[in-house]
């Protein structure tokens, strides 16, 4: 957790990373905080440097942007999902070692992070459609579907996997019990 802190319109910042080959697809997050809970006051794009690493001439091949309405206090983060320009969230595939170019325009901005879309431990599986998260199992089971919103819990059963959440700010954990 790098905290970049308070941005301004036209202010950037690069991240290089090694991502693992082959490439893999990901839904990104930017942790994000304001005070206030204006409509899109949270704001900020993202984009792969393609040439000019280093240097203020970069060129950008833009990925997506971030949008969400101010958290009501600084330094209280809502995860924010990249978005495409009409607002659904998107996939990227990376691969190799990249640089990324986060350009901040409104808020606290501390980090990024990079969460595959399809995450399978065990028979566990998760994916993304839309602004929904679906918990399941491969082979379904008898499963049943717990969230929290703190790793220590207290955890609450959601119902029987398959299970269809809506995403929405803040955190919330999901796990199966069997």
């Amino acid at each position: 957790n790098y905290k970049i802190g308070w941005v301004d319109t036209g202010d950037w910042g690069n991240y290089t990373r090694t991502f693992p080959t082959p490439a893999k697809t990901y839904y990104v997050f930017a942790a994000q905080s304001r005070d206030g809970f204006g409509d899109n006051m949270l704001r900020s794009s993202l984009g792969i440097v393609t040439a000019g690493v280093g240097t203020t001439t970069q060129t950008v091949d833009l990925l997506g942007q971030f949008r969400s309405p101010g958290t009501g206090g600084w330094s209280r983060n809502n995860l924010v999902a990249l978005t495409d320009d009409t607002g659904k969230i998107k996939t990227v595939e990376i691969g190799g070692t990249k640089t990324i170019r986060w350009n901040y325009d409104s808020g606290d901005s501390d980090y990024l992070a990079f969460v595959p879309a399809v995450v399978a431990v065990g028979k566990a599986k998760v994916t993304v459609s839309g602004n929904n998260v679906t918990i399941s199992e491969d082979p379904p089971s008898n499963a049943i579907v717990q969230s929290a919103t703190s790793v220590l819990g207290p955890w609450t059963d959601v119902g029987p996997a398959p299970q269809t959440q809506a995403i929405g700010p803040g955190v919330k954990l999901f796990r199966l019990k069997r």
